[in-house]
């Protein structure tokens, strides 16, 4: 699928974006997710036609591409990818997943010390009161896997139950691990949604 907000290519099944172009493709679906056939056909093709000779002629982005502009903070999420818990250094830009990523540029950053020479109290983790308020809970999204990826920061979504969270669940850790999804019906059904787009 291509992503019209940001012109990349969005593997559907992971779901992260990918280098445009036939090879890259079919690199990604053969040995990320063991597509054969008729079906990399599909894939493959559906990719060929944005090349300056398809049908369909568009130039994509490289999400590998670090100069690649994101999306501003804040705004929508995007359908396809994933959309995580987070968390926001308030001194600076700093975007994190995990909390030991959050605590390690907490000390490296010194934020901490810039703020306040009076020392706050500590809780039984040893973080103080002024390291906790130096993040602020966010939704982040990303067209990249961890270690690569490079997050933004988008709005939250109420729920029907009045409360604040996303629109996707936040499947990370157990995903990233395993390399992706089940291989059988939910393949075919994501090709064919891939295609078809």
């Amino acid at each position: 699928m291509v992503c019209k907000e940001l012109g990349v290519l969005l593997c559907l099944l992971c779901p992260v974006a990918i280098k445009p172009g036939t090879d890259q493709v079919k690199h990604h679906y053969r040995n990320r997710h063991r597509t054969v056939g008729a079906q990399l056909q599909e894939v493959i093709a559906f990719a060929a036609s944005f090349s300056p000779s398809g049908s369909r002629p568009r130039a994509l982005q490289d999400p590998t591409d670090e100069d690649m502009e994101l999306p501003v903070d804040g705004s929508p999420p995007i359908a396809e990818l994933e959309t995580y818990a987070g968390f926001s250094c308030k001194s600076c830009r700093h975007l994190t997943r995990d909390r030991s990523n959050r605590d390690r540029h907490q000390v490296l950053a010194k934020h901490n010390e810039e703020e306040h020479e009076e020392e706050d109290e500590e809780d039984e983790g040893g973080k103080s009161s002024r390291q906790r308020r130096n993040w602020e809970s966010v939704m982040l999204q990303s067209l990249r896997r961890a270690p690569h990826a490079r997050y933004w920061i988008v709005e939250t979504v109420r729920t029907r139950r009045g409360s604040r969270g996303s629109s996707r669940s936040s499947r990370s850790s157990s995903r990233e691990g395993s390399g992706g999804v089940s291989v059988g019906a939910s393949v075919d059904f994501g090709l064919l949604k891939l295609v078809r787009s």
